[in-house]
């Protein structure tokens, strides 16, 4: 077993003697109506909890609404990978994130077929997506699982930007430990407080939320490093990535000032041919393409949402001179700076 699951295991043994004093503090959940507020906003709760210990053989997970029950009962022998009829899934009206902390397990859904996987394991759920999961055998016959539901047009944008899709629903977790404990952040804030502001409610379910896909996505680089048997770097190794995180950092923060790239190289203390190797492995593209770009975005926000001059928002920008600007801003953005402040200027 490796050291992050010895972790694992010991927290969750950790909480449950911690709150064994308390009934139903380990096993919890909560279901909260839509607030018009939040939904205007763009981004609400509508279900979290967690259930850490066997509430009862007949229902290991408790009473829920009945859009929210499905059949969990575990997959035996050739069952494993057979679909399983419709009426043992699910469809929700909402998105929703299960984070499983143990045991073999089998998911099942329109979009990916039935996909079986070990914890730590997260799942996205998706509106109108028929789904279910399970565990495997007969050793454990229900799951350990956290969860958060959200809906909203901020939710929608959100998961397509970061590229989670219906079809790749089942990700390995990174940081379980963390993950776990930002599930039970919210649990008991909710538990504490239901009736808390919706707006910052949502907020602190987008953290949790923005956890989810980073962990996600750790996941699936470490995975695809072990189906390759190669670790994914920059040619550096991890010294490289924390290379080019720091320079991205000194870019974004000091773009408007006047970089070379010699200096840029020498403030974080790496020589400039292996630094364009990296950041090119890593990016796609050179240090300076990223600075350019960087300045381009600066200016497109000050055309967008200021009157200043030009000429006033190219010295902002970080650029030398206008027709540095034009030259860059026509190649970035593919249209010259007048033009973009008359089609995008905002009222």
């Amino acid at each position: 077993m490796r050291l992050e699951e010895c972790l694992l295991d010991w927290y969750l043994t950790f909480l449950c003697i911690r709150n064994r004093p308390v009934v139903n503090k380990r096993n919890d959940y909560h279901y909260l109506p839509v607030d018009d507020r939040a939904a205007e906003w763009g981004f609400y709760l509508t279900t979290t909890g967690r259930v850490l210990s066997l509430v009862s053989t007949e229902l290991p997970y408790g009473v829920h609404p009945d859009m929210y029950m499905f059949d969990l009962s575990p997959a035996l022998g050739d069952e494993v990978f057979k679909s399983s009829s419709r009426e043992s899934g699910r469809v929700l009206p909402e998105f929703q994130v299960v984070f499983i902390t143990d045991t073999h397990s089998v998911f099942e859904s329109d979009a990916t077929g039935v996909v079986d996987f070990n914890a730590p394991t997260l799942l996205f759920l998706f509106p109108g997506v028929w789904h279910r999961y399970r565990p495997v055998g007969s050793v454990k016959t229900w799951l350990t699982a956290r969860w958060i539901g959200f809906n909203g047009d901020l939710a929608y944008r959100l998961m397509s930007l970061q590229g989670i899709t219906p079809a790749t629903a089942v990700r390995a977790a990174a940081n379980p430990l963390r993950l776990a404990a930002a599930f039970d952040r919210l649990v008991d804030r909710v538990s504490d407080n239901a009736a808390e502001d919706s707006i910052v409610l949502s907020m602190h379910t987008m953290d949790v939320l923005v956890d989810c896909i980073e962990s996600a996505q750790e996941g699936m680089s470490k995975r695809d490093a072990r189906d390759t048997g190669t670790q994914k770097t920059t040619g550096g190794g991890e010294h490289s990535e924390a290379l080019v995180a720091r320079i991205l950092d000194v870019i974004w923060t000091g773009s408007h000032r006047g970089l070379t790239m010699d200096k840029l190289c020498e403030s974080v203390g790496a020589k400039r041919r292996s630094m364009e190797r990296w950041f090119a492995a890593a990016r796609g593209h050179s240090l300076l393409t990223e600075v350019n770009l960087c300045r381009c975005r600066r200016a497109r926000h000050f055309l967008e949402t200021t009157d200043l001059p030009i000429k006033k928002i190219c010295w902002l920008a970080g650029f030398l001179n206008p027709d540095q600007m034009r030259t860059n801003f026509l190649h970035v953005v593919g249209m010259l700076p007048n033009q973009y402040r008359q089609r995008h200027r905002r009222k």
